[in-house]
């Protein structure tokens, strides 16, 4: 509507417009004294209504525009001296507009960045959520036959002095060790150290401790004709911490300081300091140096070593670090290179006085009956086999359904119920059990990693827990508990 041939040659055009029509075209010397403005009201669009074209919808202002030529118009505008008559100003904005709209160009890439950035956060997080979900689900197909490996070989010991039985049992505890690593790491960065990690306390004997450390390290030290030591330097025979949680934690330690060790010796010392317990690895390995000592701790961070390939998943030592801070303690290191390292976890000293049948296992059980509900045929063959040495009627089921009928007509004094059944769940069965048989004192076995957080969960149904994999000792002092 408006003629702007003319202005093709002109950095700055002020128009006359009335009626719609360009009545004049105005000079410099008026352009300086216009005071214009961008900001139509309703009564100026309505005389003029071309310029609705110009005004961006949301402001009321009007927009730059561009020319066919390709260059760009700041359009201002000032009322004239009626309302039938206005004032436009017209000025070449295109160096200025092509730097605006760079910016602007650039603000839109960054936008559509950002917003795929999120886009990959949230994938990513996703594929982390579905990552840990697969480990954490893949935890009760590791624990299931290793509790049927240690316990095999349990009885297999008592029965034999082959060390082939030996052998195969601290073979498997040290793959639970790894497993829990990699389970606890995974459930670490998910969840956090609250959240991931989760503790079941009981009681703990030095003796049995430095026992099994010792059946499972002898001979991987032998092997690098290594000394193996272990020294209890206090007079603590018994205390109270999570037994499993502490064993992966001295197990990462010891197998890392076999691991880096070509020649000497490595040892476990038990001291006691301040009420808390103090276990100190020492090696006469590698050393580190005042770097490697800040990294150490990191997750997959692994010392370099000059004889050997580096080998591990670097994981052992930051879910150690992690565990004895959810422990309430701490793990520290002293070490100079070329000389050798300690290791250092301090945990709080929890004491404890055992009545006679803990002290005893060979004490006859109060309870007179037992409920095992199981799945698993190779850990019903284990854990009646274990009982079998006391007098208790066993009943065993392979289903919740079947546990809830025995239950039933049987009414026993203690009752084994694993979490993961077919059909019904060992949890539902526990809550129909403790409704049918109040007495009967109800133990949780599982193999998830969540031990911790289920025991809170359903208090009213399970008087106690027990983690697979779980050795001979690990069941009776468990059900020792509940037989009072």
């Amino acid at each position: 509507m408006i003629e702007l041939s003319n202005f093709l040659k002109q950095p700055e055009l002020k128009l006359r417009i009335k009626d719609n029509i360009i009545v004049e075209v105005l000079g410099d010397e008026n352009i300086a004294d216009c005071r214009c403005s961008k900001l139509l009201n309703q009564s100026v669009l309505d005389n003029f209504p071309f310029l609705y074209d110009l005004v961006d919808q949301e402001t009321g202002r009007l927009e730059m525009v561009q020319l066919r030529d390709g260059r760009y118009v700041d359009v201002f505008f000032q009322q004239g001296d009626s309302e039938q008559e206005l004032l436009v100003l017209l000025r070449d904005v295109s160096r200025h507009a092509l730097r605006i709209l760079d910016k602007q160009q650039l603000r839109n890439e960054l936008d559509i960045a950002k917003t795929q950035l999120v886009q990959q956060q949230e994938a990513l997080k996703q594929a982390h959520q579905l990552q840990s979900r697969f480990i954490s689900s893949i935890s009760h197909e590791f624990r299931t036959p290793l509790t049927t490996i240690i316990g095999h070989c349990d009885l297999l010991e008592k029965q034999s002095e082959q060390g082939s039985v030996s052998a195969v049992r601290n073979s498997a505890f040290y793959l639970v060790s790894m497993v829990n690593n990699i389970l606890d790491y995974a459930s670490m960065s998910e969840k956090g150290l609250e959240e991931g990690v989760d503790l079941v306390k009981s009681t703990v004997q030095t003796a049995t401790l430095f026992e099994e450390i010792s059946d499972i390290f002898t001979y991987q030290a032998a092997k690098k004709n290594l000394g193996f030591n272990l020294s209890n330097q206090t007079d603590i025979d018994k205390f109270i911490t999570d037994p499993m949680r502490l064993t992966q934690c001295l197990v990462n330690l010891i197998g890392n300081a076999i691991k880096y060790t070509e020649q000497g010796q490595v040892s476990l010392t038990l001291g006691e300091e301040d009420e808390h317990l103090i276990f100190s690895v020492t090696d006469s390995g590698l050393g580190l140096t005042a770097e490697e000592i800040r990294k150490i701790f990191d997750p997959f961070y692994r010392v370099k070593s000059n004889s050997k390939a580096e080998y591990g998943a670097g994981l052992g030592l930051t879910i150690t670090q992690n565990l004895a801070e959810k422990l309430d303690g701490k793990l520290s290191v002293q070490s100079e290179k070329g000389v050798g390292s300690v290791f250092i976890l301090r945990i709080p000293l929890e004491r404890i006085m055992l009545s006679e049948a803990e002290q005893d296992p060979s004490a006859p059980f109060n309870a007179k009956s037992l409920l095992l509900i199981e799945d698993n045929s190779e850990i019903q063959m284990f854990v009646e086999a274990v009982l079998s040495e006391y007098d208790l009627a066993i009943h065993v089921a392979s289903s919740g359904e079947e546990g809830i009928a025995l239950a039933t007509e049987h009414q026993p004094d203690l009752a084994i119920i694993d979490f993961n059944l077919p059909g019904i769940s060992g949890i539902d069965a526990a809550q129909e059990i403790r409704q049918l048989s109040p007495n009967t004192k109800l133990l949780g076995s599982s193999a998830s990693i969540k031990l911790g957080k289920q025991l809170q969960s359903f208090p009213i149904f399970f008087d106690d827990i027990l983690s697979k994999p779980y050795t001979i000792g690990d069941l009776l002092t468990t059900l020792r508990k509940l037989d009072k």
